[in-house]
Protein backbone atom coordinates (compact mmCIF):
# COMPACT_ATOMS: atom_id res chain seq x y z
CA UNK A 1 0.00 0.00 0.00
CA UNK A 2 1.37 3.66 -0.76
CA UNK A 3 0.20 6.88 0.28
CA UNK A 4 1.17 10.33 -0.43
CA UNK A 5 0.52 13.56 1.24
CA UNK A 6 1.38 17.86 0.75
CA UNK A 7 0.67 19.99 3.61
CA UNK A 8 1.64 23.60 3.68
CA UNK A 9 2.39 24.16 7.25
CA UNK A 10 3.19 27.13 10.20
CA UNK A 11 4.25 23.91 12.85
CA UNK A 12 7.63 21.78 12.07
CA UNK A 13 6.02 18.46 12.58
CA UNK A 14 3.08 19.78 9.96
CA UNK A 15 0.12 19.52 12.70
CA UNK A 16 2.59 19.16 16.15
CA UNK A 17 5.35 21.08 17.28
CA UNK A 18 6.66 24.76 17.23
CA UNK A 19 5.46 27.48 15.54
CA UNK A 20 8.13 29.04 12.66
CA UNK A 21 7.99 32.32 10.77
CA UNK A 22 8.40 30.88 7.35
CA UNK A 23 5.62 28.89 6.06
CA UNK A 24 7.13 25.39 4.46
CA UNK A 25 5.79 22.43 2.49
CA UNK A 26 5.76 19.55 4.03
CA UNK A 27 5.77 16.23 1.81
CA UNK A 28 4.80 12.52 3.09
CA UNK A 29 5.28 9.29 1.48
CA UNK A 30 4.85 5.80 3.24
CA UNK A 31 4.69 2.04 0.97
CA UNK A 32 4.38 -0.81 3.06
CA UNK A 33 4.16 -4.37 2.52
CA UNK A 34 3.57 -7.78 4.15
CA UNK A 35 4.06 -11.52 2.90
CA UNK A 36 2.85 -14.02 4.95
CA UNK A 37 3.47 -18.05 4.61
CA UNK A 38 2.76 -21.05 6.55
CA UNK A 39 3.63 -19.30 10.15
CA UNK A 40 6.52 -17.09 8.33
CA UNK A 41 6.04 -13.26 7.81
CA UNK A 42 8.02 -10.37 6.25
CA UNK A 43 6.91 -7.01 6.43
CA UNK A 44 8.27 -3.83 5.04
CA UNK A 45 8.17 -0.06 5.32
CA UNK A 46 9.65 2.95 3.76
CA UNK A 47 8.92 6.38 4.73
CA UNK A 48 10.27 9.77 3.20
CA UNK A 49 9.41 12.76 4.42
CA UNK A 50 10.60 16.07 2.23
CA UNK A 51 10.63 19.70 3.53
CA UNK A 52 11.03 22.62 0.64
CA UNK A 53 13.20 24.68 3.56
CA UNK A 54 13.52 22.47 6.80
CA UNK A 55 15.84 24.91 8.81
CA UNK A 56 13.20 27.63 9.72
CA UNK A 57 12.87 30.00 12.80
CA UNK A 58 10.57 29.52 15.54
CA UNK A 59 8.39 32.82 16.92
CA UNK A 60 10.91 33.18 19.76
CA UNK A 61 13.74 33.97 17.08
CA UNK A 62 15.37 30.41 17.47
CA UNK A 63 16.57 27.98 15.07
CA UNK A 64 13.84 25.30 14.05
CA UNK A 65 13.60 22.16 11.75
CA UNK A 66 11.30 19.82 9.87
CA UNK A 67 12.50 16.72 10.03
CA UNK A 68 13.84 15.64 6.21
CA UNK A 69 15.09 12.18 4.99
CA UNK A 70 13.61 9.03 5.08
CA UNK A 71 13.44 5.78 6.92
CA UNK A 72 13.04 1.86 6.19
CA UNK A 73 11.32 -0.70 8.57
CA UNK A 74 11.50 -4.43 7.92
CA UNK A 75 10.37 -7.12 10.39
CA UNK A 76 10.67 -10.72 10.32
CA UNK A 77 8.88 -13.36 12.39
CA UNK A 78 7.72 -17.41 12.35
CA UNK A 79 4.55 -17.97 14.35
CA UNK A 80 5.55 -21.88 16.12
CA UNK A 81 2.99 -24.25 17.88
CA UNK A 82 1.19 -23.34 21.03
CA UNK A 83 0.79 -20.05 20.10
CA UNK A 84 4.79 -18.53 20.40
CA UNK A 85 6.12 -16.46 18.15
CA UNK A 86 10.30 -15.46 17.69
CA UNK A 87 10.69 -11.66 15.46
CA UNK A 88 13.31 -10.13 14.53
CA UNK A 89 13.39 -6.18 13.38
CA UNK A 90 15.55 -3.53 11.77
CA UNK A 91 15.12 -0.31 11.51
CA UNK A 92 16.84 2.65 9.51
CA UNK A 93 16.56 6.61 9.30
CA UNK A 94 18.91 8.75 7.85
CA UNK A 95 18.26 12.64 7.67
CA UNK A 96 18.71 14.86 4.38
CA UNK A 97 22.14 16.15 4.75
CA UNK A 98 19.97 19.92 5.45
CA UNK A 99 19.33 18.59 8.99
CA UNK A 100 22.29 16.04 9.21
CA UNK A 101 23.77 19.04 12.09
CA UNK A 102 20.41 18.45 14.30
CA UNK A 103 19.77 14.24 13.72
CA UNK A 104 22.15 11.56 13.28
CA UNK A 105 21.46 8.21 11.27
CA UNK A 106 19.79 5.99 13.54
CA UNK A 107 19.54 2.00 13.50
CA UNK A 108 17.80 -0.09 15.50
CA UNK A 109 18.10 -4.17 15.63
CA UNK A 110 15.40 -6.02 17.86
CA UNK A 111 14.53 -9.66 18.66
CA UNK A 112 11.96 -10.69 20.80
CA UNK A 113 9.31 -12.90 21.80
CA UNK A 114 5.76 -13.41 21.52
CA UNK A 115 3.06 -15.60 23.33
CA UNK A 116 -0.58 -15.07 22.14
CA UNK A 117 -3.46 -16.57 24.34
CA UNK A 118 -7.04 -16.44 23.93
CA UNK A 119 -7.70 -16.84 19.63
CA UNK A 120 -5.04 -13.96 19.64
CA UNK A 121 -6.62 -11.75 22.01
CA UNK A 122 -4.38 -11.55 24.42
CA UNK A 123 -0.84 -11.03 23.80
CA UNK A 124 2.45 -10.99 25.76
CA UNK A 125 5.34 -9.42 24.31
CA UNK A 126 8.81 -9.58 25.38
CA UNK A 127 12.04 -8.34 23.19
CA UNK A 128 15.27 -6.58 23.20
CA UNK A 129 16.89 -3.57 20.78
CA UNK A 130 19.96 -1.90 20.37
CA UNK A 131 20.07 1.73 19.51
CA UNK A 132 22.88 2.89 17.69
CA UNK A 133 23.96 5.97 15.92
CA UNK A 134 26.17 7.45 12.75
CA UNK A 135 26.82 3.49 11.93
CA UNK A 136 29.03 3.19 14.85
CA UNK A 137 28.02 -0.23 16.54
CA UNK A 138 29.69 -0.23 19.52
CA UNK A 139 29.56 0.72 22.84
CA UNK A 140 31.85 3.50 22.51
CA UNK A 141 29.72 5.89 20.76
CA UNK A 142 27.43 7.33 23.96
CA UNK A 143 24.82 7.96 21.97
CA UNK A 144 23.94 4.51 21.55
CA UNK A 145 21.94 2.20 23.83
CA UNK A 146 20.42 -1.05 24.82
CA UNK A 147 16.95 -1.19 25.56
CA UNK A 148 13.90 -3.94 26.82
CA UNK A 149 10.26 -4.57 26.65
CA UNK A 150 7.54 -6.26 28.48
CA UNK A 151 3.98 -5.76 26.63
CA UNK A 152 0.47 -7.04 27.30
CA UNK A 153 -2.01 -6.55 24.72
CA UNK A 154 -5.37 -7.16 25.17
CA UNK A 155 -7.85 -7.04 22.01
CA UNK A 156 -11.44 -6.43 21.49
Amino acid sequence: MATATTTETTRVGGQTGKYVENPFTLKTSFVDAILKYQGFAYQAEYMRRDVDNPLNLDLEGKTAYAYKGFGINQQMSYLMNHGFEVVSRYTFVKPHQDIRAYEKQTEIIEAGLNKYMKAHRLKFNLSGNYTFKEGQFNNVNQKNSWGFLFQVELGI
